[in-house]
């Protein structure tokens, strides 16, 4: 037998022996109070105008139902020119077509996964453009789990 073979069978006894009662579990000790009893859990507030107020931003319909938008301006940075080499990059037979950053759109999601597919849900999704010298930034917020049509 191997070294390590044993090793792992002395493990494994020394494992098994142990006896656990739930409540000097792991996640028992993590949610009982200062007296050791289990806590109660509080329920999460769900106030959607609350987090609208929070936010600064107006609530928005559309034919799938409702969301959050929240839409902001930001003075542009000091002059600058693009790198051909980088735009070479994004558009190797024509760079000159997008070299004018006043014709491109920013697109940023913000998902609770990176699985994709069933459970993931992009909760945040961003737009920016450059407009009147400056950065216009446009965000959608997801406040429930239904809103994600909506906000799409």
């Amino acid at each position: 037998m191997s070294v390590r073979y044993v090793s792992l069978k002395a493990l494994q006894r020394s494992h098994s022996q142990r006896s656990e009662t739930p409540e000097s579990t792991l996640p028992h000790r993590l949610l009982a109070d200062d007296s050791g009893s289990p806590s109660r859990a509080r329920p999460i507030r769900t106030d959607p105008e609350h987090m609208a107020r929070v936010l600064g931003a107006t609530t928005k319909t559309n034919q799938y139902g409702e969301y959050l938008s929240l839409r902001c301006w930001c003075a542009q940075p000091p002059q600058y020119s693009p790198d051909l080499r980088a735009l070479k990059l994004l558009l190797p037979e024509a760079p000159d077509q997008i070299a004018d950053p006043e014709q491109w759109l920013f697109l940023d999601t913000e998902t609770t996964g990176l699985a994709g597919g069933s459970g993931t849900y992009a909760f945040l999704v961003g737009i920016a453009w450059w407009e009147g010298g400056g950065l216009e930034i446009e965000q959608f917020f997801m406040r429930e789990y239904s809103e994600e049509r909506a906000l799409l």
